[in-house]
């Protein structure tokens, strides 16, 4: 080992060969990997004194930091004193010489201690990580020369520079990151060349790195993982050396790429310990099983590990359980292919190890799974085909994907070129153009799929002259033919590869043919390394058994791996490839490597006619790929010969093929385009030209030789060559947007959610192609609707393609048809329209046809009038024909309609008995009927449901569901499952249990997008958008209710016109009205109110009326209410109940009309006249019971009850208020039973709210507490949710009247944060001006005056940026009332000024004349301000004013707090002025009135100051008896209000008294002792060792005694 000398003299050495910062980054490299701690720290200090001296010589102050950075960096890593204090001082000076002082370092730090690791670990996580990402990245791009091959030549002056700048500019996420990396780079190098010094240089770099982490994180674990993969790989290397006697290809074959990859961290996994523990416990044993040869074993384990962890919803831990099971079973195959040297053991191996490949990012590990792959084929050459060959130097078949993406560009580069020349489909049918633009699109696309046809035969030659050039020249004579959609010129750079093999005749011998299976095998092995195949295609029976008789074998699905350019699958209905079909249960095997008459005879064999694997019909259509092409001519004469045998066999064969491909039917549902949109008509051509004998292959062929030998006309050639051409171009189409073999086509518009929308996440739907003009699906279904008719006819019918244009059918009930099924309703009504007319009239049935889709596209345009008249149109026709009775299912279709129609209309009881008698059309035997029985369950679930029967309602849907879940499957994505799982969603919204809708709503969306396609635009889908976006708003999960709202009307006016008015569209725009209105923008409330309210004017009428209308009418009535202006609020609320008597009769019993009378009351109720609110609330529950049951228990009964609670409590009969409040509780407690949800929360708050009003704080507070326990079950218990601030700030309210203050602030601060953190965004709040407001009046009440005004100055300054800077509005009056009451406290002037801007303020709003309880608030205020200021008799003056207010509004002294309050007042301000008699006859009034309304005995605070006042004139009048019976009367009031052994100053004001009562009785023994108890409590409210003149006057009062 050299000397420390030594290494200086190296050091002096590079630094003369290269520029000095270059040269000392090496050198701290070098050390840093050799863990040489001297020549680190002398590298930091000689970087620091080279940037020292650049500062000096610049003067620039950067190059000082850099230097006491670095410094820096070698002091944290010093581990003597005596040289960390050498580096102290060169920090000093460093300092001084930049004329800067750094705080940064401790004069006492002697090397790197673990608070010093932490704060470098926190400012690392600060960076940014996606800078640290990029600089990696252009890295990486330095030094990488061709897919991940490496040059090592760039990569030291690339790291060692970017390194040396996180060190000067202390950057550690930078530092670590490149220690991290250069680590990489090491352990590539030393494993690449066995390397041990390189590989040791890997483990120091990555330890170091780790020195920079706190043990433990993620980033630590990480490079933990790193570090003992590093001394795997040096173990490796040193066995390798130690055996060096053994081959290269046979250490790595039994290396596993265990040892390669770095496995999951399962105790991170998501899901169930049990689960998790059972998928380790299944590699555990397959590990052991592998380690002992137990190849079975090993399989059946890990293939169960894999199936424990297969439906993980995490998506990023799914994919590395499924690699690390996936790469054991691949090293299975691989062992097992060694002991059987059978090629298909290595190609399954190979699939699995390119499954792993799909599975990881991490450029790592994917090098290791090419360098696995490089040796399966290694492995298979040598044990299978018995050639021992060299590696190649380049990645795995790097060249052919290259020549397969470069195929599938050229091709999207066409369709860019072909798209610019205009859609040929854009002209009418009958323009002159049409026919011509369409031959012109249908020869394009002939061309490049014969270009396509002839590219894959140039790759497969390729590849085949490589496995030729590895396995040897062919024993004899051969030719590849091409099979499937490769034989009829059809096939896409992502169809799978079907072939066979022809050999000599006389040649097939077994040794023969052994050569082409090990041929056949190897080029499979490198189609596989395309990276196209996908697992379930290998057959590999432990995940997929298909011949099986249990389904559950055959589990597993390949999410992961492209689905491209492959071989024919190896599943039994599949399997055509040269090594055919294994051995079955039922079938022997069959191989398609023959001689062409053993090919030839394969015609008359039943083994390839049966079931669905069709061979002898595939076999008659190849085409020539490699090879002898006079084999191939051979056999086309020999299947020629054979067929006149079996002619009539095969065309039934495949006529029955075509009768099993879903008839053709454009709908909103995804289109499958391989089965309902190309297979038609390839085999409806084939068939056609079987019946004529046309033998071509090519399917462009077939139709040219039908026309040439007149076997069609000229237009039905023209028509099916049209049709070809669409198919193919749809299916390339789609194969081409997804990247894969991905069938998904959508008619639909595509809506793109918003980025960071709640409506991107969780996405896992296919790619879908979304066609930009639907034309080019009307031009197919145009002649594929009459094709599919045409060949299921008897033979004979065929020949009439000779004639007539029989292959193009464009009629409007058609084009209608079609229009509906895409939501293109408006085309679709004028199609209707038209064949309406065109009907003959004698011809009933196609009458009905018609009227029947007028009827349905009607009600999608939100006209149910309209469909009202054609249903009635179609029943009329139905009883017109002779035959057709009640029973007949036509009426039945009609009075389902019909009845949906009635729900749109609101006449719900006529539209149940539409769906009854409907319900007697079906045949209850009848298997058929059964997805009919499951439409009318869930119609009458709507019927009930809008009649708010929500129980019943949930009943009908949940029947109506388990009749789609058996005709349709538990997860089939079904649109008639969905629509009843959002309507299922809706009944649990109005239930009040919104986070259950949600599930439901998102079951439903998630089945929607899988029917019609992740980003459709469709009404279902934009309906259970709006359904979600309604629960989140009740939830007050505001962003994600207005993301849902947004999308969804996004989506509406896409399906139904931008500016079109439709229901649908106007129904959510009010919604979004409500949305913002909950925020708090009331502007942008009504904004979309009104739009919604002039869409739907436009729809019914300018002076119609309409629920829709009435419903927005009560929500901007609502806004107006919350601006404060109550007269206009009433005004809409008005004209809206007006509209709902027009409607259903004045006196008509509707949940409507019950609704918007109960807003009507709230309104009544907030405007003071809280006795009408009190009749229109009994009138609503009137008319609830009577639709819902006198005895019902039903969401609306409920809240109108809460409502009618809070209008007793604004008369002051509180004791009715709990009593109602309490129906209220009850009934949610039956509505939800043991599962108490938010209306039950608000239920309780209100409760709670009403038993403070009777005085009952403490029992509030325990009701407070229940209603915060449901909250926190349902949302959590760190949830931020209005309700819960509510709920906190009436513990807040409650615990202040107790008179804990502190406590009251501590939830009230609790309140603020949590409406600050809800209303973020809009940062002013109504609810945020409530908790400051709070929060300034419990601080008034601890006599803390300026703090308080503080909090209301803030809440003042927050209620004019909501309602305008000059806006009148009760919250700004509030405001300033409350600033005025901190200034009276303090006895400052100005608590006038803001009294009578608030008084001003509320007589503009309300009127000066007007009696309301606002304005009688604020005279009331003023006189107490002027009673304290010492002008009494103004005092007087507006106290009267007050009272007169409060008297005529509550008429004949009806129970009232206010004119308690108010006469107590006015008591003592007539006292004050001497006239006793009259204050006496005052304060007796309000106590008489205080125990009536919160009931003779109840402890409340009104009563105590009636009592208390009682006892302070009759004080005065020298009755000192007297007064004491009213002192203590209150005295007892207070304990039981703030405890026995509370400590309140109110409790100190009565002992006070008392004291100075019984002291001018002359009992001064009791005086005493009242005195030194208010003494007592004084000090325990103020502190023990406390100034303040109250503890003096209770001294001076004990020293009189």
């Amino acid at each position: 080992m050299a000397s420390f000398a030594e290494k200086l003299q190296a050091l002096e050495s590079r630094l003369q060969t290269c520029d000095p910062e270059t040269a000392l980054a090496g050198t701290l490299i070098d050390a840093v990997a050799t863990k040489d701690t001297e020549m680190t720290l002398e590298a930091l200090k000689t970087l620091g004194d080279l940037y020292l001296e650049n500062g000096m010589s610049t003067k620039v102050t950067e190059e000082f930091e850099k230097a006491t950075r670095l410094y820096t960096a070698a002091l944290l890593r010093c581990p003597e004193q005596d040289v960390a204090d050498t580096i102290k001082h060169r920090i000093r000076y460093t300092e001084k010489m930049s004329g800067t002082i750094s705080s940064y370092h401790d004069n006492n730090s002697k090397h790197r201690p673990e608070s010093n690791v932490n704060a470098l670990e926190t400012y690392a996580v600060t960076k940014n990580v996606g800078r640290i990402a990029d600089i990696c990245l252009q890295l990486e791009a330095s030094y990488k020369k061709d897919e991940g091959v490496i040059d090592p030549t760039k990569t030291e002056s690339s790291y060692t520079k970017t390194l040396l700048r996180a060190l000067a500019n202390s950057d550690q996420l930078l530092e670590e990151a490149m220690m991290q990396d250069i680590g990489d780079l090491y352990l590539e190098e030393g494993r690449v060349r066995s390397e041990l010094t390189m590989l040791n240089k890997a483990s120091a770099m990555y330890e170091a790195a780790m020195k920079t982490c706190i043990q433990g994180t993620d980033r630590w674990e990480t490079l933990q993982h790193r570090v003992n993969y590093s001394h795997k790989v040096k173990e490796a290397a040193t066995n390798d050396k130690r055996k060096h006697s053994e081959t290269t290809s046979t250490l790595l074959a039994k290396q596993t790429i265990t040892d390669v990859l770095f496995g999951p961290d399962v105790s991170q996994l998501p899901g169930d310990p049990d689960t998790l523990s059972s998928y380790r416990r299944h590699v555990s044993e397959g590990d052991r099983a592998l380690r002992h040869e137990e190849l079975d074993t090993a399989e059946e384990e890990f293939a169960s590990a894999l199936k424990v962890v297969n439906d993980i919803e995490s998506n990023q831990f799914r994919l590395k359980v499924e690699a690390e099971c996936l790469q054991k079973l691949g090293h299975v195959y691989l062992e097992r292919g060694k002991v059987t040297k059978a090629g298909g053991d290595f190609t399954k191996a190979a699939a699995l190890f390119n499954a792993v490949m799909a599975r990881t990012e991490d450029k790592y590990q994917r090098e290791r799974i090419r360098t696995v792959l490089r040796d399966t084929e290694r492995l298979f050459l040598y044990h299978t085909a018995g050639v021992d060959t060299v590696p190649s130097k380049y990645d795995i078949d790097l060249p052919h994907k290259r020549a397969i993406n470069e195929m599938r560009e050229t091709i999207f580069q066409q369709f860019q070129g072909m798209d610019k020349e205009g859609n040929p489909y854009r002209y009418a049918n009958d323009h002159p153009k049409a026919r011509e633009a369409e031959l012109v699109r249908a020869n394009a696309m002939q061309n490049l799929c014969k270009k396509i046809t002839d590219d894959r035969n140039t790759l497969v030659e390729m590849l085949l002259a490589e496995c030729m050039e590895k396995v040897g020249p062919p024993p004899c004579r051969h030719a590849f033919i091409g099979l499937g959609s490769q034989a009829t010129e059809l096939a896409t750079p992502y169809s799978d590869l079907e072939f066979a093999i022809l050999i000599e005749e006389g040649k097939d011998s077994d040794k023969n043919k052994q050569y082409f299976r090990t041929l056949t095998h190897y080029l499979h092995l490198k189609v596989i390394n395309l990276g196209e195949t996908v697992v379930p295609a290998m057959a590999i029976t432990s995940l997929n058994d298909f011949c099986s008789e249990d389904p559950s074998c055959d589990w597993f699905y390949d999410r992961n791996t492209p689905r491209g350019f492959a071989f024919d699958g190896s599943m039994p209905w599949a399997s055509k490839t040269p090594l055919g079909r294994e051995q079955t249960k039922t079938k022997p095997p069959l191989e398609l490597i023959q001689t062409p008459s053993g090919m030839a005879s394969l015609q008359n064999t039943d083994l390839s006619l049966s079931d669905d694997y069709n061979l002898s019909w595939v076999l008659q259509h190849v085409c020539y790929m490699a090879g002898d092409r006079a084999l191939v001519d051979d056999y086309v004469v020999m299947v020629t010969k054979q067929q006149c045998h079996s002619e009539t066999k095969n065309v039934m064969s495949v006529t029955e093929n075509i009768r099993n491909v879903k008839k053709p039917e454009l709908t909103a549902q995804l289109l499958n385009v391989k089965k309902e949109v190309y297979r038609l008509p390839t085999l409806s051509i084939q068939n056609i030209a079987s019946f004529f004998g046309v033998k071509s292959g090519s399917i462009w062929d077939m139709i040219a030789e039908l026309r040439t030998k007149g076997h069609i006309s000229m237009d039905n050639a023209h028509h099916l060559k049209v049709l070809v051409a669409i198919s193919a171009e749809l299916r390339l189409r789609a194969y081409l947007t997804a990247d894969s073999q991905r069938e998904s086509v959508s008619t639909l518009s595509q809506i793109v959610p918003e980025s960071g929308s709640a409506i991107t996440s969780n996405s896992t739907i296919e790619s879908v192609l979304y066609l930009p003009n639907r034309a080019i699906l009307y031009r197919y279904y145009y002649t594929a609707y009459p094709l599919r008719k045409l060949v299921l006819m008897a033979d004979k019918k065929q020949t009439c393609l000779q004639g007539e244009n029989i292959l193009f059918d464009s009629s409007p009930y058609v084009n209608g048809m079609m229009h509906m099924n895409v939501c293109d309703f408006k085309a679709a009504q004028e199609e209707f329209t038209k064949a309406l007319c065109n009907v003959d009239e004698s011809d009933p049935i196609e009458r009905m046809k018609v009227v029947e889709a007028l009827a349905d596209v009607s009600k999608y345009l939100g006209d149910p009038d309209k469909s009202v008249k054609y249903c009635q149109q179609g029943l009329n026709i139905m009883e017109g024909i002779p035959g057709a009775n009640a029973k007949h299912k036509n009426f039945g279709i009609f009075l389902t309609s019909l009845g949906l129609a009635y729900v749109e209309q609101g006449k719900l009881e006529e539209a149940i008995k539409c769906y009854e008698k409907a319900m007697e059309t079906l045949d209850v035997s009848n298997d058929d009927d059964d997805e009919n029985k499951a439409v009318l369950y869930h119609n009458l679930g709507i019927a009930w449901e809008r009649l708010g029967h929500y129980k019943k309602a949930i009943g009908f849907y949940e029947h109506a569901h388990e009749i789609n879940v058996i005709l349709y499957g538990q997860s089939a994505a079904n649109s008639g499952v969905a629509l009843t799982l959002n309507n299922l969603g809706g009944c649990w919204a109005e239930l009040g249990d919104d986070n259950k809708a949600i599930e439901f709503c998102e079951k439903a969306l998630n089945m929607y997008k899988g029917a019609y396609g992740y980003d459709a635009a469709h009404p279902e889908i934009a309906m259970t958008l709006a359904n979600l976006g309604g629960s989140y708003l009740r939830l007050e999960d505001y962003k994600n209710a207005i993301d849902f709202f947004e999308h969804s009307l996004k989506m509406s006016k896409r399906i139904y016109g931008k500016d079109t008015p439709h229901p649908v569209t106007a129904g959510i725009l009010c919604s979004l009205g409500s949305c913002w209105r909950a925020t708090g923008q009331h502007k942008k409330t009504f904004l979309f109110l009104e739009k919604a309210l002039r869409m739907n004017k436009t729809l019914y009428g300018h002076n119609a009326a309409h629920p829709d209308i009435a419903t927005i009418l009560v929500n901007i009535g609502t806004t107006w209410r919350m601006e404060g202006d109550q007269m206009k609020a009433m005004g809409f609320i008005k004209a809206a109940l007006k509209m709902y008597q027009t409607l259903y009769g004045k006196d008509a019993e509707h949940p409507d009309m019950a609704n918007v009378l109960k807003s009507l009351g709230d309104f009544l109720d907030r405007l003071g006249d809280h006795k009408e609110a009190v009749t229109i609330f009994r009138k609503s529950l009137k008319m609830m019971r009577f639709l819902y049951g006198e005895d019902a228990a039903h969401p609306d009964i409920a809240m109108t009850l809460n409502s009618l609670g809070s209008s007793f409590s604004s008369m002051g009969d509180y004791a009715a208020s709990v009593a109602v409040y309490k129906q209220a509780v009850d009934m949610y407690r039956i509505i939800y039973g043991k599962d108490p949800k938010p209306d039950m929360s608000r239920a309780l708050l209100n409760f709670g709210k009403a038993l403070c009003d009777l005085g009952n704080n403490s029992g509030a507070i325990g009701v407070f507490d229940e209603a915060l326990e449901i909250l926190h079950r349902t949302y959590g218990q760190q949830a931020v949710n209005g309700d819960i601030a509510q709920i906190l700030s009436s513990l807040g309210v409650a615990w202040n009247a107790v008179g804990d203050y502190r406590k009251a602030v501590g939830f009230f601060e609790k309140t603020l944060n949590m409406n600050v953190t809800l209303h973020v965004q809009d940062a002013t709040h109504p609810d945020i001006v409530m908790s400051l407001n709070n929060l300034g009046s419990t601080h008034d009440s601890l006599g803390e005056n300026h703090k308080a005004i503080a909090f209301y100055e803030q809440a003042l300054d927050m209620s004019k940026r909501i309602h305008g800077p000059d806006a009148d509005h009760e919250d700004i009056a509030w405001s300033l009332s409350n600033i005025g009451h901190s200034y009276g406290d303090l006895y400052d002037e100005k608590a006038i000024r803001f009294y009578e801007q608030a008084l001003e303020m509320r007589q503009r709003m309300h009127g000066r004349e007007s009696a309301h309880p606002d304005i009688a608030e604020s005279l009331h205020n003023l006189g107490l301000t002027w009673k304290d200021f010492g002008d009494e008799e103004k005092a007087v003056y507006y106290i009267e004013q007050a009272l007169a207010i409060n008297r005529r509004m509550y008429e004949n002294n009806l129970p009232c707090p206010y004119i308690v309050s108010i006469l107590n007042t006015l008591g003592v301000l007539l006292s004050s002025l001497g006239d006793k008699t009259r204050a006496i006859d005052l304060f007796q009034e309000s106590l008489a009135i205080g125990k009536h309304m919160y009931g003779d005995g109840t402890a409340h605070l009104d009563v105590v100051e009636a009592l208390d006042s009682l006892g302070n004139t009759w004080k005065d009048l020298g009755d000192y008896k007297q007064a004491v019976d009213y002192y203590d009367l209150g005295l007892n009031m207070k304990k039981r209000l703030y405890g026995h052994d509370g400590a309140d100053l109110h409790i100190v004001s009565s002992l006070n008294n008392l004291g100075i009562c019984w002291s001018s009785l002359r009992d001064h023994h009791k005086a005493l002792t009242f005195f030194k108890e208010a003494l007592d409590m004084t000090r325990r409210v103020y502190g023990e060792g406390a100034v303040h003149p109250l503890i003096a006057l209770c001294l001076r009062n004990v020293s009189k005694c």
